[in-house]
């Protein structure tokens, strides 16, 4: 069901009932003459057919609000405000996600040359990957070092990401997006999908999704970006960074580019599974009555920085954590 159509059910049912007893009791009150009876049962009578057609429309326009707000935000997800020449922060705009959020310390020239001769000596590994037709088992033999890319792994139900040290279980009422819905979500083609990861993570400085999963329903979004910072830079000054270049600070801009009306924000520094955090708390308010809340945690493991973003509607994210261990 909708969030927030139920009210307008039981009103309206509330209604009805009231509009038929009045109609019952007017008639009564006619067939015996009761005049002043019958002007106060007609004003009840006349309040509760303005409540109800007033409930029902109200109703109507509540569903298809509400129906075309999830429908937009699932088809625009993963689109970002980008500048073209300076280190972007992006804010989704609705169910998804942050990518891309800052360019950040590359690693050093001969790190790049390494990797890149590397990579090319495992093109029969990522020709292996994209021919088959999920991630499971998927890693990669670049490097067995502490600047090597991995996979994550899609097993069943759970996620693991070795890079970020996180794993996800998902509900049996959710679904995972593919390497198509991956690609699509970071506005990237899906050809040669596993070179092209590993190539943006580790040498373009660009955030990619590993994991996005969905609920059936639409209403709740859960997702993963990763890029490698390399280990001779400062985590806690490039965190810091780029949550002072995010802009959440700005409510009314944050409210902006979410499509909202107003939004509160927050920001903190924290842990999340024992890697050091910075914590984006968001609750947007729409017009029609939607409430979206959201929590970005940024966070470094191990050379790497994953963006994990988890999206609710109408219901706050605090149950959502059951399924990280």
């Amino acid at each position: 069901m909708v969030p927030g159509l139920l009210k307008y059910i039981i009103w309206g049912i509330i209604t009805l009932i009231i509009l038929i007893l009045s109609i019952k009791m007017a008639y009564h009150c006619k067939k015996r003459n009761y005049s002043a009876l019958l002007i106060i049962v007609a004003c009840i009578g006349a309040f509760s057919l303005g409540g109800f057609i007033a409930t029902t429309v109200s109703g109507v326009i509540h569903y298809r609000t509400v129906t075309e707000y999830i429908n937009s935000h699932k088809s625009a997800d993963g689109e970002a405000l980008e500048s073209d020449q300076e280190e972007d922060v992006v804010l989704s705009d609705g169910t998804s996600e942050l990518k891309e959020l800052e360019s950040g310390a590359a690693a050093s020239n001969s790190e790049e040359d390494q990797t890149d001769e590397s990579a090319t000596a495992t093109s029969d590994v990522f020709a292996a990957a994209e021919e088959t037709e999920d991630q499971s088992g998927i890693v990669d033999t670049i490097s067995s070092g502490t600047n090597g890319y991995v996979f994550p792994t899609m097993s069943g139900n759970t996620y693991t990401s070795s890079v970020l040290g996180i794993k996800y279980t998902k509900g049996s009422d959710w679904k995972f997006a593919d390497e198509q819905g991956l690609a699509s979500h970071d506005g990237v083609t899906s050809d040669n999908f596993f070179e092209n990861l590993y190539t943006d993570i580790m040498n373009n400085n660009s955030y990619r999704s590993e994991m996005f999963a969905e609920s059936n329903d639409g209403y709740k979004t859960v997702g993963v970006s990763v890029v490698y910072y390399g280990k001779d830079t400062g985590l806690s000054e490039k965190l810091d960074k780029m949550v002072a270049e995010s802009g959440f600070e700005d409510e009314s801009l944050v409210a902006q580019k979410y499509g909202g009306t107003k939004a509160e924000t927050s920001i903190e520094t924290t842990t999340f599974k024992g890697n050091e955090a910075r914590k984006v708390t968001l609750k947007v308010d729409y017009e029609n009555g939607a409430v979206l809340y959201s929590d970005v945690y940024i966070f470094g493991h191990n050379g790497f920085i994953g963006i994990l973003t988890i999206n609710s509607v109408n219901e706050d994210t605090s149950s959502m954590y059951s399924a990280f261990n």
